[in-house]
């Protein structure tokens, strides 16, 4: 970092110093040489730290969404596949359930024993087919 700093700060330095002697009218070929030098080489020096902060926090933010959308995704689908799970095992109890009413049914079993056992409503059991 005190690389990059370093040159920044020595440049700032000279352009203090030209800014004392800044009237153009003042300056000889020398001055006015080393102050357009010492100026470019500061635009380039900032030029270079804009980029490369630019391209830092591209790259961080970048790799920050990548990250949220795997980590995101991995818990949508979690969620998914465990409600998914619950709804399909919740869906095949009842369908045992009616299973073993309408044979309870069959075999002539009361109506509350069924409701009971199998945990259906009474009307359930009666709607049976």
């Amino acid at each position: 970092m005190a690389k990059f700093i370093d040159p920044i700060l020595k440049a700032l330095e000279e352009l203090h110093y030209f800014e004392e002697v800044m009237d153009e009218a003042s300056m000889t070929d020398e001055e006015r040489a080393r102050y357009e030098i010492s100026l470019e080489a500061y635009r380039e020096e900032m030029n270079v730290m804009t980029y490369h902060t630019r391209k830092g926090r591209l790259e961080g933010l970048a790799e920050g969404e990548a990250k949220g959308m795997a980590k995101g995704l991995a818990e949508g689908e979690a969620k998914g596949m465990a409600k998914g799970l619950a709804e399909g095992e919740a869906k095949g109890e009842l369908k045992k359930n009616l299973e073993n009413a309408k044979s309870m049914r069959e075999l002539g079993v009361d109506i509350k024993i069924i409701s009971q056992v199998t945990g259906l409503s009474e009307q359930q059991i009666l709607s049976l087919p």
